[in-house]
Order: structure tokens, then sequence, then C-alpha cells
């Protein structure tokens, strides 16, 4: 029981903390593909001095006041 109660936990951990963008294709930039890693690299000051590349068109609607 406590075996699947950890598992449980750690995988919600997982959720909340949410994926690092990353550079996908070897070319050195940081790849933006969704509202989640803006906000991400918003949050995350120690990247703000690399550099990014935009892969999507990002619809930002949801953040309209």
């Amino acid at each position: 029981m406590y075996y699947f109660i950890s598992m449980i936990l750690l995988f919600n951990t997982l959720i909340l903390v949410g994926q690092t963008p990353s550079d996908d294709d070897g070319n050195g930039f940081i790849n933006i593909k969704s509202l989640d890693d803006l906000k991400w690299i918003s949050e995350n000051s120690d990247y703000w001095s690399e550099n990014f590349e935009l892969d999507n068109d990002i619809d930002a609607s949801d953040t309209k006041n």
C-alpha cells in the first residue's frame, strides 16, 4: 500500500512540475511550443539569457483580461 501511495504522489508531482522546454532539434535554441513553455520561461529567470526559437503560433487568448 505504501508503494502505491508513493507512486501516486510521485506521478502527481511530475504533473504539477511540468516539462522544461528543451532544444529538441539540436540547433542550440530552446524550443518554445506552447503557452506553458512561455509561462515556464517567465518563472525561471536563470534561463532568460538563453536563446529561444518559437516553433508554433501560440494562442494566448486564454490570458486576455
